[in-house]
């Protein structure tokens, strides 16, 4: 550890990072910054913050430990809302964002400026929950939860001024996490093993280090990785750079906003969002289109953008004068996406009983992004009953209102728990 040159290397990072879908931005997150960034933070608060100031740390080195994790939160908060942002988020979870966050969280409260402040509780309260919409991560955020320990949340954030938004982002993924089919796993049980040959210890994946170059093996110690990569039980220098070259030349695949996995997963999400909303939209419904009886022809539309309503917010198109919202500059085939989208409506028109078509909006770095889906059949004609919300009034189910909403999330951490 180093704190001075890890302090100044952080925030030359974070400033050359400042600029968005700049073609140097891309460079830097390509090399894994946020991974590396965020492995520097579990460090720091592993190796120095546990210490206090009385210890054998100098306070010229604890004070620019303070700086290193100003500036590596500062670096994430803007790197994290990027382009291609759901792989971004996946690098921090993966090395350990949400240990770091719970660990530093009384520090950050007290020694921290305002600015910083409001970068950690963007991370945890806004760019964390908005990606909980991507399998990946949800597995990530799933996985990395179940490590942290009951005394380390005591001790750390759940003293501290994130303790809501920690609670909120558990609930929206227990949320998500039932969606996913997600099996329960015990706490550090995922174990893996150091990639020396000569070693090949098998220890919980937060003991390790992971290669900041593929990101595809780890290591015990610094002696264990140089072993792999020069010593005469060598393994790893070849596959390093083969991978690293292979991961650089799928541009494709990284062009593509929603992986294989990602997309079933929305389909979903979306799906079982639609029905839980169903009660909100009849009686809207009967509002906005009192001449409509049947349903068939609503576009249900659901928002995942704002995160005060874990399951989206909602409202209703009529699919026969449906306008596909514009891309907004997206890095994918427009006339593609238009054509396919054309076809759903084609679909849905032609027998609207079968199907149930939905319009979703989702968080991708600092843009939205909308994309269509259709399910079957047609769920418009479901009965759903009515409840009784937080201030007592009678509401449909999912209504989007501020008095609503505590008593919504009970009912879903009681239905999936």
């Amino acid at each position: 550890m180093n704190p001075p040159k890890i302090s100044q290397t952080t925030f030359a990072i974070g400033l050359l990072n400042r600029l968005p879908r700049h073609r140097l931005t891309r460079a830097i997150l390509e090399e894994n910054a946020c991974w590396v960034v965020t492995r520097m933070l579990v460090l720091t608060a592993d190796v120095v913050l546990s210490k206090s100031r009385s210890s054998s740390l100098s306070l010229g080195d604890y004070e620019q430990s303070i700086e290193s994790v100003n500036a590596g939160f500062t670096f994430l908060r803007f790197a994290l809302v990027r382009d291609s942002s759901p792989r971004w988020v996946a690098q921090a979870i993966d090395a350990g964002l949400l240990r770091a966050l719970c660990r530093l969280a009384p520090f950050i409260e007290d020694e921290l400026p305002q600015f910083s402040r409001e970068c950690v509780q963007h991370i945890l309260a806004d760019t964390l929950p908005k990606h909980l919409v991507y399998l990946s991560v949800v597995k990530l955020v799933d996985r990395e939860m179940h490590d942290i320990d009951a005394e380390m949340l005591k001790v750390g954030v759940e003293r501290s001024w994130l303790d809501r938004d920690w609670r909120s982002l558990q609930y929206v993924l227990i949320c998500r996490r039932s969606v996913a089919k997600l099996a329960q796993e015990d706490k550090g049980a995922a174990k893996i093993s150091c990639d020396s040959k000569k070693c090949g210890k098998i220890a919980p994946k937060k003991e390790l280090q992971r290669c900041g170059g593929c990101l595809s093996v780890y290591y015990c110690s610094k002696e264990c990785q140089k072993e792999a990569w020069y010593g005469a039980w060598s393994n790893h220098r070849a596959l390093c750079r083969l991978r690293t070259e292979d991961l650089a030349s799928r541009t494709e695949e990284r062009n593509t906003i929603f992986s294989k996995l990602d997309g079933q997963f929305l389909r979903e999400l979306i799906s079982s969002d639609a029905n839980l909303h169903l009660g909100h939209l009849q009686a809207l419904a009967k509002r906005k289109f009192p001449h409509e009886k049947q349903g068939e022809y609503f576009a249900l539309c659901l928002d995942y953008t704002d995160l005060r309503y874990p399951t989206g917010t909602c409202s209703l198109k009529d699919v026969r004068a449906y306008v596909f919202p514009p891309m907004n500059g997206e890095d994918e085939d427009e006339e593609l996406i238009s054509t396919h989208n054309d076809e759903m409506i084609k679909m849905v028109l032609r027998d609207p009983k079968a199907y149930t078509f939905i319009e979703a909006r989702f968080a991708w770095g600092e843009r939205r992004i909308t994309r269509n889906f259709m399910i079957r059949p047609n769920i418009w004609e479901e009965t759903i009953p009515q409840m009784v919300n937080f201030s007592g009034r009678k509401t449909c189910a999912n209504e989007n209102v501020e008095e609503n909403m505590p008593k919504f999330l009970q009912q879903l951490m009681g239905m999936w728990l």
